[in-house]
C-alpha cells in the first residue's frame, strides 16, 4: 500500500469512492433497521460535490434490488451466494473492475476493515479507516479486557490503523485511543463526527402538541442500561416510549411490563420517520453504559427536545450540563430526578432545547459533514 507522502494536494472531481461494510452488513439489513436513507445521506451529498461512490456489501442478489433507491450508487455484493467466508476471501477479486478504478477505499467500521485492507493493498489505492464506535473498547467492557474478542479487536485497529493512509474517529477521545494504540498514527487522524440531517430533525410546533413524556431510541442492549430508565420513572406520573429492537433480559422484561399502559413500545421505525416520534415526545433519555458518538442523542438534541443522559464517555462529550440537556450519574433515582426537572418547567426544558438545536447545527449538520469528507478525500491524488 502506497504512504501517504506519495500523494500530492488537490482537487479530483469525479474521485470514486469505494465504502466497505461492516462485516456481515448489507443493505437490506439497514432496510430492515429502517436505517438505509439515514445512513446513505453523506453518501448522497459526496454525489452532489462530483463524486462517484461504490457500496460494498455482505448481502446477496436482494441488495441489488434496492440500488435503485440510492441513486446512482453502485452496490457490489454477493450475487453468486457464496458462503461468507469464500465471500469475504475473493471480494477484492470479484469486485476488482470497481476497485481498480477506486480513488480511495474507506471503511465503515473497524469490524471489516482487514477486507478492506487487502482490496487495498492488492489494488494499490489509499485506505481511510473510519471508526464510528471504539470497537475494542466495546469489546473490552462487554467480553473482559483480557478477553480473546477484546484482544483480537486491539490488534485489527492497530494493523488496520497503521497501515491506512487516513484514520477518521468521530470523537477526540477516540482519536487520543488512536495515538495510544498506533503512535504514528496521530497525524493522519482526524476527527469527523456523526451527522445529523437538521432539516428533516427539527422542532415541531408548541410543546403544547406533544403527546408523550419521555422516548428512548436504540437497541434494547446491556450496554444501552434501558433498567435504570425504567427504574427512574417507577415512582414518577409519566409515558415512555421506546423505539428499538431486542429481547430484553428478565429483569428488564419485568420492569417494562409493570409499567403497563404507560409504556409504547415500538420495535422499528424507519429513520424517516423518528422525527415524527420524536417532535411528538417532551424530554429524550439516554441511560447507557457508554457510547460512542450517539447518533440518536444528536438527533434528539435537533429536533430541540430536553435531553438527559447519563454521565459517562461519548454521552458527556456531546451534553454539556446544564446548557445542552442534563448529565446524570448512572443511578435510578439521580435519573429520575434529572427526568422530573425537565418535565416540571416547560420553559426550562425549551431553552436547553434551543441550545441542543443550536450546538448540532454548529458542529454535527450533514451539510458540514459532507465538506469535511469532501475536503479529507480531495487530498488525494494517485
Amino acid at each position: 500500500m502506497a504512504e501517504p507522502d506519495r500523494f500530492r494536494t488537490g482537487p479530483r472531481p469525479g474521485l470514486r469512492l469505494v465504502l466497505f461494510f461492516t462485516r456481515g452488513m448489507s443493505l437490506a439489513g439497514w432496510e430492515r433497521g429502517g436505517l438505509l436513507d439515514r445512513e446513505a445521506a453523506l453518501y448522497h451529498e459526496l454525489k452532489k460535490r462530483g463524486f462517484t461512490i461504490d457500496f460494498v456489501t455482505y448481502g446477496g442478489p436482494e441488495d441489488l434490488a434496492l440500488e435503485p433507491r440510492l441513486e446512482g450508487i453502485k452496490v457490489l455484493c454477493n450475487r453468486w451466494r457464496l458462503h461468507h467466508r469464500l465471500y469475504r476471501f475473493f471480494l477484492p477479486l470479484l469486485h476488482a473492475g470497481s476497485l481498480r478504478q477506486a480513488g480511495v477505499i474507506k471503511t465503515n467500521q473497524t469490524d471489516g476493515a482487514l477486507v478492506a485492507l487487502r482490496a487495498a493493498r492488492l489494488w494499490g489505492k489509499p485506505l481511510v479507516a473510519r471508526s464510528g464506535y471504539p470497537f475494542s473498547t466495546n469489546a473490552a467492557r462487554i467480553f473482559g479486557e483480557d478477553s480473546a474478542q477484546a484482544r483480537r479487536a486491539r490488534a485489527v485497529e492497530r494493523k488496520v490503523w497503521s497501515a491506512a493512509w487516513r484514520v477518521v474517529v468521530t470523537t477526540r477521545a477516540m482519536a487520543e485511543k488512536v495515538v495510544q494504540s498506533v503512535p504514528a498514527a496521530g497525524p493522519r487522524t482526524f476527527v469527523i463526527p456523526n451527522y445529523v440531517d437538521t432539516e428533516r430533525f427539527c422542532p415541531g410546533p408548541g410543546d403544547g402538541g406533544r403527546k408523550t413524556d419521555l422516548i428512548f431510541v436504540g437497541r434494547l442492549s446491556p450496554e444501552k442500561n434501558l433498567r435504570i430508565l425504567v427504574e427512574a420513572i417507577r415512582p414518577l406520573s409519566c409515558t415512555l416510549k421506546i423505539i428499538g429492537q431486542g429481547q430484553p433480559d428478565p429483569e428488564l422484561g419485568r420492569g417494562l411490563a409493570d409499567l403497563g399502559s404507560r409504556l409504547e413500545w415500538l420495535p422499528m421505525v424507519p429513520n424517516g420517520q423518528l422525527p415524527g416520534h420524536l417532535r411528538s415526545s417532551r424530554v429524550f433519555c439516554l441511560p447507557s453504559r457508554f457510547e460512542g458518538h450517539p447518533k440518536a442523542l444528536i438527533e434528539a438534541m435537533a429536533a430541540g427536545l430536553g435531553v438527559v443522559g447519563t454521565d459517562v464517555p461519548g454521552i458527556r462529550e456531546v451534553i454539556q450540563d446544564g446548557v445542552t440537556g442534563l448529565l446524570s450519574p448512572a443511578e435510578p433515582g439521580a435519573f429520575g430526578r434529572a427526568v422530573q426537572r425537565l418535565l416540571a418547567d416547560r420553559e426550562y426544558r425549551a431553552g436547553l432545547g434551543r441550545a441542543a438545536r443550536a450546538f448540532v447545527m454548529a458542529n454535527y449538520d450533514l451539510d458540514r459533514v459532507a465538506a469535511l469528507e469532501a475536503e479529507l478525500y480531495r487530498e488525494i491524488e494517485v
